[in-house]
């Protein structure tokens, strides 16, 4: 009798996964046709099965469901097709009336990409390459609809760092972290523009704090600073010459052109994209990073570069055209702190002279004292001289 209590469960079991396995067979059909329906099928009953929390998806049935929409992808033809499936299924982030439920679809679908990536060929990378882009963004706008809480953000940089951009697992999906790379910064500065706040692109950064600090890739490490950090300080208000002002202003942040920006997003709603970055914050940050105990020596130099950089164009100096001012501004702040040092000493001994009767005060004092400050004076020049020797 249990026996056939067992049978009965599998069966129920079954019946309950029945519209999910109809729907993964019907989007990887070889009719064109049966595959277009299974598409705006899926759509309506994602809507409808997450009105009510006792049909909510599990994890394992979205990860199912990505599966087929991946290889409905990798089947469907034409450009503008596959653009049009892409912008659909990413805006899908929408269509769950639940943010947990959202949470869980984006990383299904990251972990998806991260699955396959490594068996896509080289004719169908760019499609896939397109769909990541518009499924990034589309992430990024459901943090924005969440008015960019610190606990979505901090979801969603923690599954970004356990999966598509975990500095040492999945090396086989290494090209898609460096695409993520490439894009991130692009697809933020449209959705969150001047409206984000620079403590949360502090922490949206994250996952890429922790690839500078712990990733065994060279290869990556190099990308993180070249491709993502060096843009921010090229496309600072301090980097843009103003004789090349007017140029630049037919362009976007991070190399994105107007005319793209328009094709990509019509319902974009902050023409100002640029991307209110902190650099003394960002700078501090990266200290911080450096000074972990799990950062090895050669990140540790990396990661006090970026600092001093960013430190500097807090200031408003642009770093990147002599690679020495960061050292040269160091000593030179510190010796002009020094200056000031030394004068208020000056001016502490000099008063407490003054202050005395004429009776009691003595000519040679103040003659020590002036000496003094003369040595200590040129002290102070000759170790400032030393350093911008030593920086050349």
């Amino acid at each position: 009798m249990p026996k056939q209590n067992d049978d009965i469960g599998m069966e129920e079991n079954n019946n309950l996964m029945e519209p999910e396995r109809v729907f993964v067979h019907k989007l990887v059909d070889a009719s064109k046709t049966q595959r277009n329906r299974a598409i705006e099928r899926l759509k309506k009953w994602i809507n409808a099965r997450t009105l009510n929390p006792i049909n909510y998806f599990q994890y394992d049935e979205l990860i199912n469901i990505w599966k087929g929409l991946y290889y409905n992808m990798w089947m469907c033809d034409k450009p503008v097709i596959q653009d049009e499936l892409a912008q659909q299924v990413s805006s899908w982030v929408h269509e769950f009336h639940n943010e947990k439920q959202a949470q869980l679809y984006i990383r299904a679908g990251f972990e998806t990409f991260v699955r396959e990536w490594w068996g896509i060929d080289q004719w169908r990378l760019s499609k896939f390459m397109t769909f990541v882009r518009y499924f990034l963004q589309q992430s990024f706008k459901f943090l924005k609809q969440q008015n960019w809480l610190k606990k979505y953000i901090l979801n969603f940089t923690r599954m970004l760092k356990e999966g598509s951009l975990n500095p040492n697992k999945n090396q086989s999906a290494n090209g898609l972290k460096m695409h993520l790379i490439d894009i991130y910064l692009e697809e933020l500065a449209k959705v969150g523009g001047t409206s984000l706040k620079p403590k949360k692109l502090i922490l949206l950064l994250s996952p890429f704090f922790n690839i500078m600090k712990m990733s065994e890739s060279e290869v990556l490490v190099k990308h993180v600073y070249k491709s993502l950090f060096i843009p921010i300080i090229q496309y600072s208000d301090v980097g843009i010459d103003p004789e090349i002002e007017e140029e630049m202003e037919l362009v976007k942040p991070f190399g994105l052109q107007t005319g793209e920006a328009e094709l990509v997003d019509d319902n974009n709603e902050d023409e100002d994209a640029a991307l209110q970055f902190d650099y003394k914050l960002l700078s501090e940050k990266l200290l911080k990073v450096a000074k972990v105990e799990s950062c090895n020596q050669k990140r540790r130099k990396l990661l006090y570069d970026l600092a001093k950089k960013f430190d500097v164009l807090s200031r408003g100096i642009y770093p990147l055209y002599d690679m020495k001012v960061p050292a040269v501004f160091a000593s030179e702040q510190e010796a002009f702190d020094l200056d000031i040092k030394s004068l208020r000493e000056l001016h502490r001994e000099v008063g407490e002279i003054c202050h005395k009767k004429k009776s009691e005060r003595n000519p040679e004092e103040i003659e020590e004292i002036l000496k003094k400050h003369n040595i200590t004076k040129k002290r102070q020049k000759t170790r400032r001289s030393k350093a911008k020797k030593q920086t050349q």
